[in-house]
């Protein structure tokens, strides 16, 4: 038996790999080694055939990494004193300091198990076409019942992911509850709602965050993540560099109240934060990164909700009044906006949420219905996935002008539609 079968024999022979090689591939490794030895019989120098040995073994050893135990790497992100971390497959957290199968192979992604049964949407994150997150619940024994699921193949198949040991918040964000989930990359994402979570590996561990006050909002783009925080009576903006947790306070030119506040943000250059501000109605510009601000009027009623969204080019806004909406859209940094005329018959629900297509059109979600509209005012209702149980959305987003997700309902009820024609047609997700 030469060194190459021997270590062959050993390697298989290891419960730590889970594998039970069947006779005859033994077998085939033997003959091959007997080949080998009398081929190195017939070759000068004992030197040459230990590199061999050595090359072959490394060459057998690399695929067989895809099993067994170990210690699994911290996440990159640094962690407040504060900080927790999770190891726990979704959707029931492990106790703390269990730790997962460790990922044994070289791709960016992070492997995970099987959706759980009964899982709801509540949020969705995307960074391509083909690969987003649904942060969600299901049913479970002891809660917290919070979980999350991920797709490489733009819906056709999922598989559960850790998720953070926090509550999934109702409508009203808490301190201790998440609601909404972001990605910036494969690796870096954020869980809030009034906490905080962050992860930088994929989601193979999340970490609390220390923020003060409630996390209304994360977006993030360009290498850079901005949060929306409301503190006492206040909001304030934070921001972060999306490979580590490393949040420092912007000064914004205008004092933001309320909790009408929403954020929205593009490229490496936009940030814009939408609000009232006293008696005004405010939106706060930056197209520089963060570096400047500028502060403008807007035509919303500073007490009530309002919602943005941004793409090249464009910001559109959805403003609540005392009885009906109306969309709005800006292509000069919202240094105006103008009103997007025609509406449904009874007009736009004050819960519609707007989501950004391109600087000429846009969808909304408004009531029970999703419609396209553009710029010069043509609406037009898409066709529906499924009824909506007569309940409104709660999520509307676009990755590219064509591709776009929803999400209907109340959590316990929810489910997530997709369109892949700009908001035309969507069909439901299944989990």
């Amino acid at each position: 038996m030469d060194e190459l079968e021997r270590e062959l024999r050993r390697v298989l022979r290891d419960d730590r790999w889970r594998l039970e090689p069947p006779t005859e591939a033994v077998e085939r490794v033997r003959r091959g080694a007997m080949r080998r030895q009398r081929r190195r019989r017939a070759a000068a120098g004992g030197l040459s055939a230990f590199a061999i040995v050595a090359v072959a073994s490394a060459v057998f050893a690399t695929p067989l990494l895809t099993g067994g135990n170990g210690e699994q790497s911290a996440a990159k992100g640094e962690a407040s004193s504060s900080a927790e971390r999770l190891d726990s497959a979704s959707p029931a957290p492990m106790e703390s300091g269990k730790s997962a199968q460790p990922r044994r192979t070289a791709e960016p992604t992070v492997s995970g198990g099987p959706v759980p049964a009964g899982f709801r949407a509540r949020s969705l994150t995307a960074v391509s076409t083909d690969t987003f997150w649904v942060l969600g619940t299901a049913p479970c024994d002891t809660p917290v019942c919070t979980s999350i699921v991920r797709t490489d193949d733009g819906g056709r198949t999922f598989r559960g992911l850790p998720a953070p040991r926090a509550p999934l918040a109702s409508d009203r964000p808490t301190r201790a509850a998440i609601g909404d989930l972001r990605f910036a990359s494969g690796d870096d994402g954020y869980a809030f709602g009034g906490a905080l979570w962050t992860t930088h590996d994929g989601g193979r561990q999340w970490a609390r965050g220390s923020l003060p006050g409630s996390v209304e909002r994360v977006e993030a783009a360009g290498g850079t993540a901005w949060a929306l925080v409301s503190v006492g009576d206040g909001q304030r903006l934070y921001r972060s560099p999306t490979s580590r947790d490393s949040w420092s306070r912007v000064r914004l030119p205008t004092t933001l109240g309320g909790e009408t506040a929403d954020l929205a943000v593009h490229g490496s250059g936009l940030v814009t934060v939408v609000g009232g501000s006293g008696d005004r109605s405010v939106s706060v510009v930056s197209t520089d990164g963060g570096r400047t601000f500028d502060t403008h009027d807007r035509p919303c009623d500073p007490a009530l909700g309002s919602t943005v969204s941004a793409t090249s080019g464009a910001l559109w806004m959805f403003c609540a009044t005392g009885t009906q909406g109306r969309p709005y859209v800006s292509t000069d940094d919202a240094r105006s906006w103008n009103a997007v005329r025609g509406a449904p018959a009874g007009g736009w629900a004050n819960s519609s949420v707007v989501g950004a297509r391109s600087r000429t059109t846009a969808a909304l979600a408004s009531g029970t219905r999703i419609y396209t509209l553009t710029s010069g005012g043509a609406t037009r209702p898409a066709s529906n996935a499924a009824d909506t149980g007569g309940t409104s959305f709660r999520f509307l987003g676009f990755t590219t002008p064509l591709v776009g997700y929803a999400v209907v309902g109340r959590t316990s009820t929810s489910s997530l539609w997709r369109t892949t024609d700009g908001g035309h047609t969507w069909g439901t997700v299944r989990f």
